[in-house]
């Protein structure tokens, strides 16, 4: 009786269980959080650090509606002047501007809004950048002798004054603060109230009638006619012939003060 040799037996593959994601371990993850945070507080301070540092800005207005002044200041994102606080500001009207309000040496109609032209501002990153109007508020607190000049100057000579701040004032009004330094020489040099008014109209008759030509030899028209029309309101009887481009000035018309 023969026998048969069994097959080898195959053992069974062994079962392989499914496999889970791997997933970080938490310290890692607490890392990485940890780095987020460190590197947003960096990011943070940092940009602080430069507004605060690089990003303040203050300055000077002047309201030629009344005289005041006042300082502004406020920070903002260097580069792209951004504004990111608000606007603070204090009052530095000097006593020169309250002693013409009191003694009605300027003309303030009732209700009429603030209007605010810029003296100067600065940023921490350029230099202080002066507006035209410092022109005027310079003399307001130019002191001599430790005493307000102009305002002494309006005391001693009344009759003068009541002639020389509205113009000064017309002017302010209408941002022609360029042509106010000669205007206070003048009125230092004044000896009496007609002398003074008749070298106001020569000077400023004189002036206008250089500006317009001027404009309108730049190609801005808009602006030759307003002041053609600021120049009519003042001077009535003023005629405005604009001199030609090509045209020599005429020898009656060469200098600014007049003689």
């Amino acid at each position: 009786m023969s026998t048969t040799p069994s097959s080898p037996v195959t053992p069974a593959s062994p079962v392989t269980p499914d496999r889970k994601p791997i997933r970080p371990k938490p310290i890692r993850r607490r890392v990485r959080v940890a780095i987020a945070l460190i590197a947003t507080v960096v990011i943070g301070l940092a940009m602080f650090l430069i507004v605060r540092i690089q990003g303040y800005v203050s300055g000077e207005e002047f309201s030629p509606v009344d005289f005041q002044q006042r300082r502004f200041s406020f920070y903002e994102i260097p580069l792209i002047h951004v504004q990111i606080t608000p606007i603070r500001r204090v009052g530095t009207t000097t006593s020169t501007a309250r002693y013409l309000r009191r003694n009605s040496l300027l003309t303030t109609p009732p209700l009429t809004a603030a209007t605010w032209h810029l003296v100067r501002i600065s940023r921490r990153i350029v230099r202080s950048t002066p507006g035209d109007a410092e022109l005027l508020t310079d003399q307001l607190t130019f002191r001599r002798d430790g005493d307000p000049h102009w305002k002494r100057w309006s005391q001693e000579h009344p009759d003068q004054a009541r002639i020389f701040w509205p113009v000064i004032q017309r002017l302010a009004n209408r941002e022609l603060y360029i042509l106010m330094p000669e205007l206070f020489e003048r009125a230092q040099r004044s000896t009496s109230a007609d002398s003074l008014q008749a070298s106001i109209d020569e000077f400023l008759r004189q002036e206008y009638h250089e500006l317009v030509d001027e404009m309108r030899a730049a190609g801005r028209q808009e602006l030759a006619e307003q002041l053609s029309r600021e120049a009519a309101e003042d001077y009535p009887d003023r005629v405005d012939e604009a001199t030609p481009d090509h045209a020599d000035p005429q020898p009656s018309g060469s200098g600014r003060a007049g003689s």
